[in-house]
């Protein structure tokens, strides 16, 4: 939240500077974010008056300025405006200014004369025609008519935009303290000074406020404070200009003197208010109740919205006239022509105001303010100072009446205490005087009895007081944190943090992905119904049996996901339309499905999802996965598959081996040109979705090293014909089997179909390493594992040597 400090002295008096105002906010739990100084906005730019007006010597577009500025300091500026003349007051950017435009400026030779400077218009001031209560000029140079100002203030000076403003984090626990009235009431506390008074309109209670206006409430538990004033012969007028400023300060454009007027108000006290054209509220009633199915209202932001029946609406006798706490409509707001309106302040339900919000996606001002939580105290406050200004201004004809009501408005608990129950809260005794001066600057109520027990009642605005550690923490945060002292005698043990042998695996997972270039996503749970079909997932697919949420985001965001491979090829899709034309990612996370939809069970696998692009081969990307399991000391197998998302020819399923038996832990392959297509991505890409949960139940951790042989390694190529469908793996197993104990590797170095082969057969090159551990391997030990080897392959799968 944004304070000013101005503005904050309006609520009460402190001499302190804006740095101690900061540390004491901080000291008291208040996080000060930043210190804003308005005016830097607008250094080194000045107040001047043009003195004479040549022409440019070499350009006969340019002219050349002598612009007064200081005591009599003359600064020369060439310009191409033609609308300048002597005589006119303009604001001039010097040497070491730089604009709301982006612009820096420098004395520069234009045309071989020197310019000191630039004439300023309205935008590179970040300011509008509305921002002056005085005539101004602002074609191509901004001038100010008929008023002699004195050349040389300073830009922000002269505008009065030189405040000190605090950038203040307000916790979700302390709504009482978004505005600069619950930051006044802190520094009240801190400093132990009253609040100043404010000027108010003293009002009478007028049912139907005299026959005009009927304010009925159909839903107590969803609005629980609505008032309302009546102002007649309203004058839509630019607000005045110490109004205007102080919003500007906050970061609010000035609109009205009405519409500022309600904003002026959020800010002040954080009240959020709203207001109505009177003749537009149809049968002169006011009713707050639930919308109808499928009732529509076009709100201020000109879009139609189809509301809920659990949505409040604010509403006349025929129709919603806004969306309480969040928007208003467009047909009952207020415009130029209006001659008469009803105010309304109110407090809903901060439930009530998120919901509809987060359903409607609509986000204004007036719902943050009403989700953090409003005081159901303040809505009479907020008509009475609305009015005051309104009569103050003369903007319209103020009847000193309202009507409304209260629900539901109790006061806080009781908290009985003594100074020793503090004491065991904190850790130290503090005196019975000093919490009682404490509470009592928090304006809590208090009753204390001979014994020195406290009962206590916090204010009807501190919402987040519920027991007696709440009160020992208000008083510490007052009294000082600084005061609390460390018992040296306590003695504890340090417990030594550590990570579990899975998770030990997982980091190691990590670590070898990055190490091959590839980086880590993460994204979310969540997945849409459109996602299944752009990966061309069948109807039946039990993919598709997703959880389905019953209040979510967005279509696109309704199904707990079962498969990452959605949400990974978007981020390849996503990288890839921002001109990064090659790239590798995984993503460690979840997936979600129905151990028993009956019984409400949710069965959570994790899952290990990796993709990549551009400079990436299958055997490639298949090395990846290979070293995944290798660090892992598991044995993986691939088999050829087929997945309506996968090329049917570059694809395969991955295998470890679990006792006797195979279990099926994941998927690789090439994405099939459809999906490509459908994610603009480029031919050659990979997806590879294994189930981390199969793999780590086969994950016994570090197994020891093993010695490295010292007899010599021997080499055998195997190049054999046999049948086109025959797996490459199925090759390698038998080859494998042949060959133990020696087998130290088995690699596929060519693959042949051709004229020079049978049809329908293939011829496939291997390249086999022996070594034993405990001899040299002689001719007559190759040889006859060699012989095996086209004895196995034969006998199995009908393949001869080529």
């Amino acid at each position: 939240m944004l304070v000013p400090i101005k503005w904050l002295k309006e609520y009460i008096d402190f001499d302190l500077d804006v740095d101690e105002i900061s540390e004491k906010l901080i000291d008291c739990g208040f996080e000060v974010e930043q210190i804003i100084d308005q005016s830097k906005q607008y250094e080194n730019i000045l107040t001047s008056k043009i003195i004479e007006i040549t022409d440019h010597p070499n350009a006969s577009n340019l002219k050349v300025c002598k612009v007064a500025v200081n005591d009599g300091e003359i600064k020369q500026v060439i310009t191409n405006s033609k609308t300048l003349n002597v005589g006119d007051f303009v604001f001039l950017a010097l040497d070491g200014a730089t604009l709301f435009t982006g612009l820096s400026i420098k004395n520069t030779e234009i045309r071989g004369i020197l310019s000191q400077g630039m004439f300023c218009g309205l935008s590179e001031l970040n300011l509008t025609k509305d921002d002056f209560d005085y005539p101004v000029d602002e074609k191509e140079v901004l001038k100010i008519i008929d008023r002699n100002i004195k050349p040389g203030l300073k830009c922000a000076d002269f505008l009065e935009l030189n405040d000190i403003i605090l950038d203040v984090s307000i916790t979700s626990n302390r709504p009482d303290a978004n505005s600069i009235l619950g930051i006044a009431r802190e520094l009240s506390s801190l400093l132990s000074k009253p609040l100043k008074k404010r000027d108010l309109l003293q009002l009478e209670k007028s049912p139907n406020l005299n026959y005009k206006l009927e304010i009925s409430n159909k839903e107590d538990s969803k609005c629980l404070a609505y008032y309302s004033a009546i102002i007649e012969d309203v004058k839509i007028l630019p607000t005045p200009k110490i109004i205007k400023n102080k919003l500007k300060s906050v970061g609010i454009r000035s609109i009205n003197n009405f519409v500022d007027l309600t904003n002026y108000i959020l800010v002040s006290i954080g009240q959020p208010m709203h207001a109505f054209d009177y003749d537009k509220i149809d049968g002169q009633q006011i009713i707050i109740r639930n919308a109808k199915e499928k009732e529509k209202i076009i709100a201020l932001d000109g879009k139609e919205y189809t509301l809920m029946k659990d949505n409040l609406v604010i509403a006349n006798q025929n129709e919603p006239m806004a969306i309480a706490g969040v928007i208003g409509g467009e047909k009952s707001s207020v415009t130029k022509n209006t001659k008469t309106i009803v105010l309304e302040s109110a407090a809903f339900s901060k439930e009530t105001v998120r919901k509809t919000s987060k359903t409607l996606g609509i986000r204004t001002d007036s719902s943050a303010q009403f989700e953090k939580g409003v005081n159901p105290t303040t809505q009479l406050q907020a008509i009475e100072i609305f009015l005051f200004l309104v009569e103050k201004y003369k903007w319209g004809n103020v009847k000193r009446n309202y009507d409304g009501f209260s629900t539901n408005v109790q006061k806080n608990l009781q908290i009985v205490f003594s100074p020793k129950d503090i004491a065991k809260v904190l850790g130290i005794y503090i005196e019975q005087n000093i919490i009682e001066n404490i509470l009592k600057n928090l304006n809590f109520e208090i009753l204390l009895d001979d014994n020195g027990i406290f009962k206590v009642i916090a204010p009807q605005y501190r919402t987040d007081i519920f027991s007696v550690n709440d009160i020992a923490e208000e008083i510490i945060r007052i009294y000082g944190y600084d005061k609390l002292e460390s018992d040296e005698s306590t003695r504890f043990n340090l417990t030594v943090g550590s990570i579990n042998e899975k998770e030990k695996c997982l980091n190691n997972i990590r670590n070898l992905a990055i190490y091959n270039g590839m980086h880590e996503t993460m994204t979310y749970s969540f997945i849409g119904e459109n996602d299944f079909n752009k990966i061309n997932l069948p109807k039946t697919d039990k993919l598709r049996n997703g959880i389905r949420l019953s209040n979510p985001l967005g279509v696109d965001m309704s199904i707990m996901r079962t498969t990452l491979i959605p949400s990974m090829l978007n981020v390849m899709e996503k990288n890839f339309n921002r001109s990064n034309k090659s790239a590798k990612f995984f993503e460690i996370s979840k997936t979600y499905e129905w151990e028993n939809e009956k019984e409400l069970t949710v069965k959570e696998n994790l899952m290990l999802c990796l993709g990549a692009y551009g400079g990436v081969d299958f055997y490639s990307f298949k090395s990846i996965i290979e070293a995944i399991f290798d660090k892992m000391a598991i044995n993986i197998r691939f088999k050829a598959s087929q997945y309506p998302f996968l090329h049917p020819y570059i694809s395969a399923d991955l295998f470890i081996q679990d006792a006797d038996k195979e279990i099926k832990v994941g998927v690789l392959g090439q994405i099939n040109n459809k999906l490509t297509k459908n994610y603009n991505l480029l031919p050659n890409s990979f997806i590879a979705e294994i189930n981390l949960d199969l793999v780590l139940n086969n994950y016994y951790g570090y197994k020891g090293y093993s010695t490295i042989s010292k007899y010599q390694p021997v080499e055998r190529d195997f190049a054999i014909v046999c049948e086109k469908n025959i797996p490459a793996q199925a090759i390698i197993d038998i080859i494998e089997e042949a060959t133990q104990p020696y087998t130290k590797s088995i690699n596929i170095f060519d693959v042949y179909q051709g004229k020079q082969i049978e049809e329908n057969k293939k011829s496939i090159a291997l390249r086999v390493i022996l070594q034993s551990d405990t001899k040299s391997l002689s001719e007559n030990d190759i040889n006859e594992i060699t012989k095996k080897v086209v004895k196995n392959l034969y006998e199995k799968i009908q393949a001869t040597l080529r």
